[in-house]
């Protein structure tokens, strides 16, 4: 078992290494398989060795990572003063969504509601713990109490051909090359699984530790496209929602510190009723995404029996593009 009940009391974390999770582990530079214990993991093909975390988790960064330990370490290794802990925990933002998304729709089916015995790969797991579920593995830059796997998401520890579901959610827009990581995803999964993506389009700068981009849904096509699209469009806010959203980002930008945050959420709350206009938006022009908070994509790569090689229909890939 990799977890423990989506809406567990605890966590179930590998002090002792799950087995199951252990076979699935390959070294992130040669994508050989691992062997070791609770105390460190090693390659007998490239030589490599790879410690864990004091919580037994494996950490599997390559020689030439795209993430920095020491950056993740220095965003989520400090502790913030009591004052701004305490005000970010009284002022936490409002929740400008007017109605369920499609990635929350998506969410609940294909994650949550994934056949028993499915392997779910959650890259970029962050700190949510709610995700609590026996088939879905997290994976993040940093040892959080509910990361199961460390690494860098541009070079996934997993063997290829192994998930039957790869889940990222807010997460594209914090990795460099997010190109790579969309390669990655693609070799971990199954023939025949599936990927589901939601990043945001129109929002202000969050880091975690940093923020690259932003995306519209053909931009999240352009990145996919080994796979084939089973649906996409906008997601997160609505027209309204994302108008409220960014003006009140905006006084965050005019006042200073921790008063411009503080602002922020007082004048979301305030003008966060107006976001129910967007019940009265028509489904079609939600569609179109000329102003909305974020994109969503879900697709498929496709099966061997579909008969394409490398993924893409023609024979094609992209060294050859």
């Amino acid at each position: 078992m990799i977890g423990r009940g989506r809406f567990g009391a605890s966590v179930y974390l590998l002090h002792c290494m799950d087995a199951q999770l252990r076979a699935l582990l390959v070294s992130p530079c040669c994508r050989a398989p691992l062997h070791g214990d609770t105390d460190g993991l090693s390659c007998s093909v490239c030589s490599r060795s790879y410690q864990s975390s004091a919580s037994g988790q494996p950490i599997l960064f390559p020689e030439s990572s795209e993430v920095s330990r020491t950056e993740a370490d220095a965003h989520y290794g400090k502790r913030r003063p009591l004052p701004v802990r305490v005000l970010r925990a009284l002022l936490r933002p409002v929740d400008l969504k007017a109605r369920p998304t499609l990635h929350d729709r998506l969410r609940d089916e294909v994650v949550f509601g994934a056949p028993p015995g499915s392997l779910v790969l959650n890259v970029g797991s962050g700190i949510e713990t709610f995700v609590r579920d026996a088939r879905i593995v997290n994976f993040d830059i940093a040892p959080h109490p509910n990361t199961h796997v460390v690494g860098d998401g541009h070079h996934l520890p997993f063997a290829s051909d192994t998930f039957d579901v790869v889940w990222l959610s807010a997460v594209l827009e914090h990795v460099r090359k997010p190109w790579l990581v969309a390669e990655q995803v693609y070799e971990v999964l199954k023939p025949g699984g599936v990927v589901l993506v939601s990043v945001p389009f129109i929002q202000k700068r969050h880091g975690s530790p940093n923020d690259y981009y932003r995306y519209t849904v053909d931009g999240l096509r352009s990145l996919f496209d080994r796979f084939e699209e089973i649906e996409g469009g906008s997601s997160f806010t609505g027209p309204t929602g994302t108008v409220v959203h960014v003006l009140s980002a905006w006084m965050n930008a005019v006042f200073p510190g921790r008063l411009g945050f503080a602002v922020e959420v007082i004048a979301a709350r305030v003008l966060s009723p107006a976001k129910y206009l967007d019940r009265l938006v028509s489904d079609a022009s939600l569609e179109r995404g000329i102003l909305t908070g974020g994109s969503c994509y879900y697709g498929r790569k496709p099966s061997f029996a579909d008969g394409h090689t490398n993924g893409r229909p023609g024979g094609s890939d992209r060294s050859s593009a």
